[in-house]
């Protein structure tokens, strides 16, 4: 809801957000207790490690890493690196031996670390939005992804690092707010994006991504083979070949998807997010909705 169509008495605002560019000289670690209900992690310069509990990941430069929950983590620039510093729920971080170091590692705005032009640096943003979360959850499968082949998180990815620089957001950080979606978003739509090509394949991934650019439209499996050019039962052994599963799950998945992304970040209503995805109405969408995700889409977007 905006503020222009807030009803009187309601009160507009948007979930807090906390972005940083963290910039490590290796070899170091850091114990970090500030996770969001989302994190994101986009490695600018040098890869990182991060460990959670029993998972692991590494993340090389132009990757991102998206994390679910607010379980503590470490962040190294090298695995078995010692621990530098930790840092607590409210960003405030201390060395191991508990000295403050906010002045000592302050950089400039929003930039934290060793130094500026230090061998790793890292932009993260952590958002306080259990929708988000659990759209990204639903999305990736995981609550700690590494999401390769960026396309246009990068884009983003730098306008957040020079909102983040910019004096105004010490009033309104609105427009981090907004950015930091949109790299999460983006990084969510990256990891489920189509297997790259191969011979032979061609059309099927062709029809694959024209269902996928119009979700509203009357797809069935007899109409994708049409377009493929290929009988429903080769259209379907060679879609299932690429994608790991069929084409009629698939296009529910991939609808289901598009719906979660409009119920977390519009406010449309779920009729209008049914026919965007191709259901008649919103009870059609909801039976879906609740057999795939498992929650019906007005309690999904409560959160």
């Amino acid at each position: 809801m905006s503020p222009v169509d807030a009803a009187p008495g309601d009160e507009w605002s948007d979930p807090p957000v906390f972005v940083l560019r963290a910039c490590l000289d290796a070899p170091a670690a850091l114990e970090l207790h500030d996770a969001g209900d989302l994190t994101i992690l986009v490695a600018e310069t040098g890869g990182f490690h991060v460990s959670r509990g029993d998972r692991h990941a590494e993340v090389a430069p132009g990757d991102a890493l998206l994390m679910v929950g607010r379980a503590p983590y470490v962040l190294a620039t090298d695995p078995g690196a010692a621990l530098a510093a930790r840092v607590d729920a409210q960003h405030v971080c201390h060395s191991v031996d508990g000295r403050p170091l906010k002045d000592e590692w302050a950089l400039g705005i929003r930039m934290w670390g060793h130094r500026a032009d230090a061998g790793v640096r890292l932009l993260v943003a952590s958002v306080e939005d259990p929708r988000l979360a659990a759209l990204a959850a639903t999305r990736v499968g995981d609550d700690l992804r590494v999401v390769t082949g960026l396309r246009t998180a990068s884009r983003y990815a730098a306008a957040l690092a020079e909102e983040a620089a910019s004096p105004s957001v010490a009033d309104d950080d609105g427009v981090l707010r907004r950015l930091a979606e949109l790299v999460a978003l983006d990084a969510m739509r990256t990891a489920t994006v189509l297997p790259a090509e191969g011979a032979g394949d061609r059309m099927t991934r062709e029809v694959a991504a024209t269902v996928r650019s119009d979700l509203a439209g009357d797809w069935t499996v007899a109409s994708m083979a049409a377009r493929a050019g290929m009988s429903r039962s080769a259209f379907t052994a060679r879609f299932s070949a690429l994608f790991g599963q069929t084409p009629g799950a698939a296009l529910t998945r991939w609808r289901m998807d598009e719906a979660a992304s409009l119920l977390a970040s519009t406010d449309a209503t779920v009729d209008s997010v049914a026919r965007a995805v191709g259901y008649a109405d919103g009870f059609a969408l909801s039976d879906a909705f609740q057999r795939v995700v498992g929650v019906r889409p007005r309690d999904f977007r409560r959160g």
